[in-house]
C-alpha cells in the first residue's frame, strides 16, 4: 500500500508492506526507497507507529493507521 506523508519538513512516499506471518494484517514495515524505516502495528489501544531513531512517533501512527483502515 503507497502512503505520500510530510515528516519534519521534508515530504516522503513509501509502501507500508504487510509483515508475513503476522495476524490479520496487524504488521506492517514502512520502507521508501527500499529501505526500512519503522513499524506500524496493531494495539489493543490502535495503530502505532515506531522506528529507532524516534522511537514512538504518534502523529505518523494517526495517519498510517487511517490509511491501513481506510478511513
Amino acid at each position: 500500500m503507497i502512503v505520500s506523508f510530510p515528516w519534519q519538513g521534508k515530504f516522503y512516499t513509501g509502501e507500508l508492506k504487510p509483515v508475513a506471518g503476522a495476524a490479520q494484517k496487524s504488521m506492517f514495515h514502512l520502507m521508501v526507497k527500499d529501505y526500512y524505516q519503522g513499524q506500524l502495528y496493531r494495539t489493543e489501544a490502535g495503530w502505532t507507529f515506531s522506528n529507532q531513531r524516534h522511537g514512538i512517533i504518534a502523529e505518523l501512527s494517526i495517519f498510517f493507521g487511517k490509511v491501513v483502515d481506510g478511513s
